[in-house]
């Protein structure tokens, strides 16, 4: 190769690498941009049965903000799901905590982000995913209703399929509403309380007081003699 094949070489190598250090800093430059893009969005959060959420008052339709653009999850910010059903792993579906839908002011890349792995699954942990972001503005715009939280009930309680249900069993507690409901359709299909309440002393949980009083229910529309059914019964429950 002569001298000027090598000099036009020379020349060629480094306008490549010129144009790739340019492309490097353009994708730099999109990123940060992309990074301090603001984008407002929909989702969900969980409060207290005050509407406060650690300690901090919220009202429906009032503009909360944050003074600047530093904000960083579990520090400084308002936190919200893009999921529901992410919002009960901080907000248990329980019967003082309430839900609402929101609009956030949120990073661009953390909406993003939201729902991917935070950090690889490993053989010592099965990783992370982002399940919740921080705003820096947020209005509350209405309360759930029960509609809107049952599917999510019915994971927990599936027998509670109505708003009147559900707030028997605010009412009277887990404990009393199970006893009352399988004392209650036990009697329906005939059965002594003191045999009903021997079957239900001997679950263990409320799924199996669902399951048994389901086949308690279907053993007695099979025409069985009751004999046949209270020792149907009592061997399944002793499985």
């Amino acid at each position: 190769m002569n001298i000027f094949n090598k000099r036009y070489a020379k020349e060629k190598e480094i306008k490549l690498l010129d144009v790739e250090k340019l492309q490097i800093e353009l994708k730099k430059e999109k990123k940060k941009k992309e990074d301090d893009e603001w984008v407002w969005v929909e989702g969900y959060k969980g409060t207290d049965e005050n509407m406060k959420c650690r300690d901090f008052q919220y009202e429906l339709n009032k503009t909360y903000s944050i003074n600047g653009d530093d904000i960083s999850i579990c520090n400084c910010g308002f936190h919200l799901c893009l999921d529901l059903a992410d919002v009960f792993q901080y907000y248990g579906l329980n019967f003082s905590n309430r839900f609402f839908k929101v609009k956030a002011l949120v990073k661009k890349v953390d909406k993003n982000n939201y729902g991917t792995m935070s950090s690889p699954p490993s053989y010592f942990s099965f990783g992370h995913k982002i399940d919740k972001i921080v705003a820096k503005k947020i209005v509350f715009l209405e309360e759930l209703t029960f509609d809107e939280l049952k599917v999510h009930i019915q994971m927990i309680f599936p027998e509670v399929n109505s708003k009147l249900k559900w707030y028997a069993l605010y009412k009277l507690g887990e404990q009393e509403y199970y006893h009352r409901m399988f004392m209650n359709q036990m009697k329906k299909i005939r059965f002594s309380d003191t045999f009903s309440q021997l079957l239900f002393d001997e679950c263990r949980n409320y799924c199996e007081i669902l399951e048994i009083l389901n086949k308690a229910i279907a053993y007695s529309k099979e025409n069985l003699s009751k004999d046949m059914i209270i020792y149907l019964l009592m061997k399944d429950i002793r499985k």
